[in-house]
This record gives C-alpha cells, structure tokens and sequence, in this order.
C-alpha cells in the first residue's frame, strides 16, 4: 500500500507523473568562458598588477619574488662576484621558457597564449603607466600593492591563464593534481627575498615578504576554480529535482531518506559537493522551481575520490 502514496516512495514514482510538479522552466546560465571574455579579463588583471607596481611596490622599494626576483638576484650577484652584466630580460625568458614550454603540454595552447599576451601586456604597462606614490607609509603601500596585485592576478587566473613565472610551475601542478599550491610557491618567493636581502636591503625584503603574503591569500581566496563547498537540499521529492541538479552542476548525487523530526513527514536528503561557482546557479533553480526545497552551504576543505573538474584549453 505504501508504494500507491506518491508522499511515501517519489523515487519509485515514474518522471511522466511528476513532470507536471516539478517542470523545468530554468535554463542554466552559461558561463562566458569565450576567448574574447578571458582576453578582456587578462587585460583587467594585467592592469590591475601593473598599478600596484607603479603606485604602491616601485615607490616603496619592494624587492620582487618568483622567478623576476630570482632573475634579479642572480643579476646581482654575477655582477658583484664577476663584473659582468647580464640582460635581466634574457634571465627571466630563460627562467620562464621550460615552465612555459611544460604548461604548453600539460594545459594548452590557448591557456599559454593567453599567459605570454598577459607577460607582454602588465610589462608594457609597467613602462608606460607612471609611477607615482600614492601613500609615503611603508606598511599601506605593503597591504594596498598585495591586494591589488592579489586581485590582478586572481581576475587573470579566473580566465584560466596566468602572469608567468611561477604561476607556470603553480597552474600546471594544480592541473595535473587537482589543488592549489600557492602557499608553496610563496615559500619559494619568501627564500629568494631572504637571500635578496644579503645584497638590497634587510628592511626592504621583510616588507616584501609581507606583500607577498598578502598577494597569496588574495589569490587563495579569488582563485574560484579548485574551491570546493558541499550542499545539503532536503526535500520530499528528490526526482527529478536530483537529475536537473546533476545537469546544472555536472556533478553526482547521493540521496539519503528519512522522516522530519518536527514534522514527522518523510524526506530526502540529496548529498553533493559541487564547485564555488555552482552555488549561484543552484540557488537560482531552486528558487525558481522548488522554493520551499531547504538548502544548506558549507566548505569542502580536503576530497578523495573522483571530482569532475572542467579541462583548461
């Protein structure tokens, strides 16, 4: 008799009943993931970083990490050891070439494209953009310069390329492995600006070390595409609520059933871990085809198991 109550077991109801319930009226909304898109959010992020060089780390003296302060101490140290000059340019290509050529086959060619134009563009920038101080305090132009460049190099990574350098070496792990690992690459930023400080000065390379800090947990938090968040959605009819959320999402779901305790009523439990980005689009169907569906958000901070991530080009 219990399968003849459609309140009882929705999940052994057939779709064609319950089309008329739960008709799918909501399109989800494509993301702009276009090249025309990423190439208008590569010049923002590149602009965004030429600015916190020219207004906040050049006039202050911030020392450089990755692989341009790299390029720098290495210049300066054949200089002081040997009296020779070496192109600044010529070490930072040479620095860049085999994580390029690496992110090349690992990633993409439009990725790589994408990443060089972004090189060129923040350099170019650099040259034309004035430098001009905005504040004489150390400690601002330490927070404001990693913010802004933080934010600059979140918005170009969001567009799926990146500003070189290291983040060569950072997107090609993070592809290969499923992560982040900024905070490690900092790590290696933090080492050449400690040995930097034996040949600028000591002062200088511990405000940079703050600026560095400051620009990583940016890009932890702007970074959207290996954030993770869980979603609990409790409701009475699990289909084909479940099948639209695995098609907006491209994610899978568990469903689990149970009674309301206040209630008494029985429920389902739809259990699924999605992307950051997913949540907007979650919340729009729901709210457009199930409002009275509960829906609970919290962090995914570690996962085993396959998780579909889409391919960067």
């Amino acid at each position: 008799m219990a399968d003849k109550n459609p309140e009882e077991s929705p999940m052994d109801k057939s779709p064609k009943k319950k089309e008329a319930k739960f008709k799918v009226s909501y399109e989800p909304a494509k993301l702009r993931t276009g090249l025309t898109w990423r190439f208008l959010q590569v010049c923002l992020g590149a602009g965004l970083t030429a600015l916190a060089m020219n207004l906040f780390v050049e006039p202050a003296g911030l020392l450089p990490g990755g692989f341009v302060g790299l390029s720098k101490l290495i210049q300066r140290i054949v200089l002081d050891q040997t009296g020779i000059h070496i192109s600044y340019a010529l070490l930072n290509i040479s620095l860049n070439l085999i994580p390029a050529i690496y992110a090349f086959f690992n990633i993409g060619r439009k990725f790589l494209s994408l990443s060089v134009f972004c090189m060129v563009l923040s350099s170019i920038l650099i040259d034309l953009l004035p430098v001009f101080p905005i504040t004489q305090d150390i400690i601002l132009a330490t927070v404001f310069a990693g913010v802004m460049n933080g934010i600059g190099l979140s918005i170009i990574l969001n567009a799926n390329a990146c500003a070189g350098g290291t983040d060569f070496i950072a997107m090609s792990v993070s592809n290969k492995k499923n992560m982040t690992i900024w905070n490690e690459i900092m790590i290696f930023s933090v080492v050449i600006l400690i040995i930097s400080a034996i040949y600028f000065d000591v002062d200088k390379a511990l405000y940079s070390i703050i600026f560095q800090f400051i620009s990583t947990q940016m890009i932890n938090l702007g970074h959207l595409r290996y954030q993770r968040r869980t979603c609990f959605v409790v409701t009475p009819h699990p289909e084909p609520l479940a099948q639209e959320l695995m098609k907006i999402t491209r994610h899978g779901i568990t469903c689990f059933k149970g009674n309301g305790a206040y209630s008494g009523k029985e429920q389902y439990l739809l259990y699924m871990v999605v992307n950051r980005t997913d949540i907007p689009k979650i919340k729009r169907y729901l709210a457009q085809n199930a409002p009275h569906t509960f829906l609970n958000v919290t962090d995914s901070e570690q996962l085993g198991g396959n998780f579909f991530v889409e391919p960067m080009d």
